[in-house]
């Protein structure tokens, strides 16, 4: 006779687990990959900012370097990117290979200074010039 078998108490107590069990799982994966994708997010933008101030870093250390070496040295704000920049001019000594002293040889140094996560940071950059006084 083609009936449809009922299933007893216990079966239907089961497969009410099994659901409970599944929808578990599923709330664990989708939780796991909200924070994975939490975390790469946190990442791109921590690495975008850093390559915006090793940019601005850049640019303000090409356009010190080509005032004459008496206005490289002082201090800029950035307010868009809250960086504090600051240019350093320091002679250098060098000599060449027959031992005579080489003249108008400047070490620009450049620091940013800026607020992070981690607190406090600092990025500085370096440049060796060779700029006669006659500029």
């Amino acid at each position: 006779m083609g009936g449809v078998i009922k299933p007893n108490r216990q079966q239907q107590g089961y497969a009410l687990l099994d659901v409970a069990l599944a929808l578990t799982i599923f709330a664990f994966s989708i939780t796991s990959l909200v924070v994975l994708l939490q975390q790469i997010t946190d990442t791109s933008s921590s690495y975008a900012r850093d390559r915006l101030i090793q940019s601005a870093l850049d640019s303000y250390l090409t356009e010190t370097k080509r005032k004459p070496v008496r206005e490289m040295g002082g201090e800029y704000f950035d307010e868009a990117l809250e960086i504090n920049f600051r240019a350093e001019v320091v002679p250098l000594e060098m000599a060449n290979a027959d031992g005579n002293g080489l003249k108008d040889l400047y070490k620009l140094v450049v620091t940013a200074e800026f607020e992070d996560d981690g607190g406090p940071q600092e990025e500085v950059a370096e440049l060796y010039i060779y700029q006669p006084e006659t500029r």
